[in-house]
C-alpha cells in the first residue's frame, strides 16, 4: 500500500490529460512555433535570449529552495483528482473536445 505522502509515477495526471486534448496540444504547438519564428528577428531574438537565460538562472537558483516543498506534494493529489473529474465532465458534455481545431499544427515547427 502506498503511503499518503508517496506519489505514483502517473501523478499528476491532470496536466498530461489536458495536453492530450488536441485543441490544447495544437494551441501549445502553435504558440511554440510562433515563439521560435519571432526569435528569427534580430532584436526580438536578442531580447528573448536574454529573458531565457535570466529564467534559466532563476530556476537554477530557486530549485534547491523549492525542494523542501516537495514534502507537501502529496497534499496536492486531491486537487489533481478533482481537476481530472472536472475534465471528465467537460469530455462528457463536449465530445468534440477530442477533435483537432488547428489542423494538427502542433507537428509543424
Amino acid at each position: 500500500m502506498m503511503a499518503s505522502t508517496e506519489i505514483s509515477p502517473a501523478w499528476p495526471a491532470f496536466p498530461a490529460r489536458l495536453m492530450a486534448l488536441p485543441a490544447v496540444n495544437d494551441a501549445c504547438g502553435l504558440a511554440a512555433h510562433l515563439y521560435q519564428r519571432s526569435k528569427e528577428y534580430r532584436q526580438v531574438g536578442a531580447a528573448l535570449g536574454v529573458a531565457e537565460n535570466s529564467l534559466k538562472t532563476a530556476v537554477t537558483k530557486a530549485a534547491p529552495l523549492a525542494e523542501p516543498l516537495l514534502r507537501y506534494a502529496g497534499h496536492l493529489k486531491p486537487l489533481d483528482e478533482w481537476a481530472c473529474r472536472r475534465l471528465d465532465d467537460v469530455e462528457r458534455m463536449m465530445p468534440g473536445c477530442h477533435q483537432t481545431f488547428l489542423g494538427g499544427f502542433a507537428g509543424h515547427t
